[in-house]
C-alpha cells in the first residue's frame, strides 16, 4: 500500500510504501481512498507550521471520500489525529463518529449527524 508521509518538516511529503492498513475493528471502518481533499490545513499540517501538525512521522490529509471494502457504500471521512492521514490507497477509521454515508446525504444530513453524541 502507498501512503504520503512527511518525515522531515523541510523536505515535504513523499509517497512511500508501507504494510497494508490492520483490519478494521467491530467500531470501525476501511476505505479505499477515491479522492482526498487537499485544503489550505492540509499543506500548512503537512509543511509542520500548523497547530496541529504533530510529530513526525506526519501522515498528510483530515478526509476524503473512500468505498467500503465490505459493503461497496461510498463514506466521506474527516478526522484529525495523529498517525491518522487520508492521502492513502486505504484507511481504517473509527466509526460513527468520522464516517457519513454518501447515499441520499445532503449538507443538512452530514451536519445532523456530525451533532449527534
Amino acid at each position: 500500500m502507498h501512503i504520503a508521509v512527511v518525515r522531515d518538516w523541510s523536505e515535504g511529503p513523499r509517497y512511500i510504501t508501507v504494510e497494508d492498513a490492520p483490519a478494521p475493528s467491530d467500531n470501525e471502518i476501511q476505505l479505499r481512498v477515491l479522492a482526498a481533499g487537499l485544503h489550505q490545513v492540509v499543506r500548512s499540517r503537512a509543511s509542520g507550521k500548523h497547530a496541529f501538525s504533530g510529530s513526525l512521522p506526519h501522515n498528510v490529509g483530515i478526509d476524503c471520500v473512500g468505498r467500503d471494502a465490505a459493503t461497496g457504500k461510498l463514506y466521506y471521512c474527516s478526522w484529525i489525529k495523529p498517525g491518522f492521514g487520508t492521502f492513502a490507497e486505504v484507511i481504517t477509521s473509527p466509526r460513527p463518529w468520522s464516517t457519513f454515508s454518501l447515499i441520499l446525504s445532503t449538507p443538512w444530513h452530514l451536519q445532523a449527524a456530525s451533532t449527534q453524541p
